[in-house]
């Protein structure tokens, strides 16, 4: 059994291409995708379809569209991005029928509010659908990580779980490994634009333990940031020998790695370390719950303070924000990513 896997497999496509073209391009989708799980002997846990960004006065029926087309060729999960913001009751609404939907919208000062209320009105509807929404800062981002998405050129691409690989292999190793990988899929699917080599974690295959490991400190103490850009450093270094789409950083998800997790049960992990590791991490702050009893200026706070750390820093990332019904310190379920703790807004 292999200690990684291929975490997304995702078309980018022209939702103005001919329907017939794009039924076709999705046809043959579906067949390289077997094989490409035969031919690396990687199983192959998601496969998705991201779009342009859509005007507003389009995104439903695009939406519509696409999912009907996802649930056609057993395509896991679509992300539609928006050119400008939706309304939120009308994209709760949208979101609420289409449960395979993802999205993301870009930052401006001027949308500040709307974002805070947009992030509100879909975490009443449910938690698990705030999980389907981002906000974007910079620009959008071509990569299959979902939601900060969009499609820029069409064609394919892939995103891992490896952090089992990542500490077992010397640099060197994993190079030819995901060479190997790389040019596998060159050959078996239509205009292959590359991997996000983004570590991110899936629970007990912990991003935030290779941090500790790096640091001989546990995550948040002094080290931390040096150790995250220790990281980043080797995944810079790999991505010179590699075909790379996307973002090609540390993701720090708190709802997906249950080391985070344990963290913040013991109030070593608060709000205010992730969002200053944004500085090193992309996409940035992702899956956070608070509480939905946070004020609307603490929203509001939130969504200025990333959006003068991207300036800084110079390069997109996003925010996955969720307002949850329940105190800090408390666990709330979310669906596939279990059990997660609920932090403080103000720490």
């Amino acid at each position: 059994m292999t200690s990684h896997k291929i975490r997304a497999l995702t078309i980018h496509i022209d939702q103005d291409q001919p329907p017939q073209t794009i039924e076709t391009l999705l046809a043959r989708f579906a067949e390289q995708a077997e094989q490409l799980a035969k031919n690396t002997q990687l199983e192959i846990w998601t496969k998705r379809l991201t779009t342009k960004p859509t005007t507003p006065d389009k995104f439903d029926k695009t939406a519509q569209t696409i999912h009907e087309l996802a649930e056609k060729y057993q395509i896991n999960y679509t992300a539609v991005p928006q050119l400008k913001p939706l309304h939120p009751k009308q994209l709760a609404d949208t979101m609420a029928t289409l449960p395979r939907l993802y999205t993301t919208t870009l930052y401006t000062p001027q949308n500040t509010q709307l974002l805070a209320q947009t992030i509100r009105t879909l975490s009443e509807q449910s938690p698990l659908t705030a999980t389907r929404y981002a906000v974007t800062y910079g620009q959008f981002v071509q990569t299959p990580y979902f939601p900060a998405t969009a499609t820029l050129t069409p064609g394919t691409s892939i995103s891992l779980l490896y952090p089992s690989l990542y500490t077992t292999q010397t640099p060197q190793q994993l190079q030819k490994t995901l060479t190997a990988l790389a040019q596998t899929a060159k050959q078996t699917l239509d205009n292959f634009l590359g991997i996000d080599i983004s570590l991110s974690p899936w629970q007990d295959q912990s991003v935030a333990t290779i941090i500790e490991k790096h640091s001989g400190q546990t995550l948040a103490a002094p080290g931390t940031i040096t150790a995250i850009k220790q990281i980043n450093n080797q995944l810079a270094q790999l991505a010179k020998h590699l075909p790379t789409i996307g973002y090609n950083e540390t993701m720090l998800p708190l709802a997906e790695d249950n080391r985070l997790k344990e963290l913040a049960r013991l109030q070593q992990l608060k709000l205010s370390h992730l969002t200053a590791y944004t500085t090193y991490c992309v996409p940035g702050l992702d899956m956070a719950p608070i509480p939905d009893t946070t004020q609307d200026n603490i929203i509001h706070n939130i969504l200025t303070d990333l959006h003068h750390t991207q300036t800084t820093k110079n390069k997109p990332l996003g925010l996955r924000l969720i307002l949850a019904p329940a105190d800090e310190g408390q666990d709330i379920h979310l669906g596939p990513f279990g059990p997660t703790p609920v932090l403080s807004p103000l720490q």
